[in-house]
């Protein structure tokens, strides 16, 4: 049964099926296998399920719709970090906790943002303020005298940045609560918590917690994530529904970001 794992994986190739597709399907096949005569009737019905999935994708692909997946990271991956510069070579991160990829066009738009409803104070050196009220990143570090540092923290990314080989990352966190899905307005919303622990002060004291709301438009294809380290997680879903979104005339490209991969921990600097 050889040959049909190599068929299975050349399909893949060919399709370009998710690497949780591959690995369910092989599953299936490998099972399979053991049983007597059942190696091509498995082989028909696991290309069927490639083949299927791969034309949900093409086709999602086609009409300009982005397609994202959630997974736990695997105790011993590691990513391709940015480049250090004294070696010429990627910092490698390992340890993450939640892994976001993305299937669908080569570009998109990129957006700015507007708040309408806005309870801390923007730091204005640190943010990115365009004319008119616009920004392409929010921070409120440091501002109302909060003790955790990090009120409100919101970032723009974009599907295409990830498309090719890329991935996001919720990086530095040892635990994630249950991640509550919403619809709303178009965007898929994402709701949830997590716990990273100082393991140089084993009482806690300097643990760090922070929340997630993220909104993610996959027609458009851009990712806002607004964060905190406040617990405030309700005060973020209401400035995130508040924000007034719009595309810029710059263009995002997958051409500029092979095998990009980035972290969107809440965090301050």
């Amino acid at each position: 049964m050889k040959q049909n794992s190599e068929i299975l994986r050349e399909a893949y190739d060919a399709l370009h099926a998710s690497a949780q597709t591959k690995m369910e399907v092989l599953s299936m096949n490998e099972t399979n296998n053991k049983k007597p005569f059942a190696g091509r009737r498995v082989l028909v019905a696991a290309l069927a399920v490639v083949l299927t999935l791969a034309l949900a994708v093409g086709a999602m692909a086609a009409a300009g719709v982005f397609n994202m997946r959630i997974r736990e990271a695997d105790p011993e991956e590691t990513f391709a970090g940015p480049l250090e510069p004294e070696m010429g070579m990627p910092i490698r991160w390992d340890g993450a906790k939640l892994v976001f990829t993305f299937d669908g066009p080569a570009e998109c738009q990129k957006i700015h943002f507007k708040p309408g409803y806005m309870p801390y104070d923007i730091a204005p050196g640190l943010s990115w303020e365009e004319d008119g009220g616009w920004y392409g990143r929010i921070t409120c570090e440091g501002t109302d005298g909060c003790a955790s540092g990090q009120p409100c923290l919101i970032e723009a990314r974009y599907a295409p940045q990830f498309v090719d080989g890329g991935s996001l990352l919720l990086l530095y966190s040892d635990d994630v609560s249950d991640i509550i899905e919403e619809e709303w307005n178009g965007y898929r919303i994402l709701k949830f918590g997590s716990h990273k622990a100082n393991p140089n002060f084993p009482g806690g004291e300097h643990d760090v917690d922070a929340c997630y709301y993220i909104m993610y438009q996959p027609e458009q294809g851009y990712i806002l994530t607004l964060s905190s380290f406040e617990g405030n997680l309700d005060t973020l879903e209401q400035i995130a529904k508040s924000l007034e979104i719009e595309p810029t005339a710059e263009t995002v490209s997958s051409a500029d970001w092979h095998d990009h991969n980035e972290f969107m921990d809440c965090g301050v600097g």
